[in-house]
């Protein structure tokens, strides 16, 4: 809770400043805005990449038990595992959300700096 405060007020602090560059260059704070928003998207698709990553290798060692979760993954309260057919489909989705998620990953920065160049050209 302490580090959203202090995210928050540092967020303020960086808003002030910008409308004050504003005022005097509105190029400058234009330029420090679309810095900000597309490190923000950057640090965004490293952690939707490295989800992807995860929830690959998760599957794959899914395929190659042939139980979900495979052995030696620590679940959260008891569960029972599945196996055969159930456990190749769990693999399957796996697979398709890490593609999905290594996709977005890869898109919403591209989108980003695109939408933020038409909108504001130059």
């Amino acid at each position: 809770m302490a580090a959203g405060a202090l995210t928050v007020s540092g967020f303020q602090d960086f808003i002030e400043s910008i409308e004050k560059v504003a005022r005097e260059d509105p190029e400058a704070a234009l330029s420090q805005m679309r810095t900000v928003v597309l490190a923000l998207c950057a640090a965004f698709s490293v952690g939707l990449l490295t989800l992807s990553l995860w929830l690959a290798s998760l599957s794959r060692r899914t395929v190659a038990s042939g139980t979900f979760p495979p052995p030696g993954v620590r679940v959260l309260g008891q569960s029972e595992a599945k196996t055969g057919d159930s456990a190749v489909f769990a693999a399957r989705m796996g697979f398709a959300f890490a593609a999905l998620f290594a996709f977005c990953a890869v898109i919403f920065p591209l989108m980003t700096w695109w939408l933020m160049n038409r909108a504001f050209p130059g």
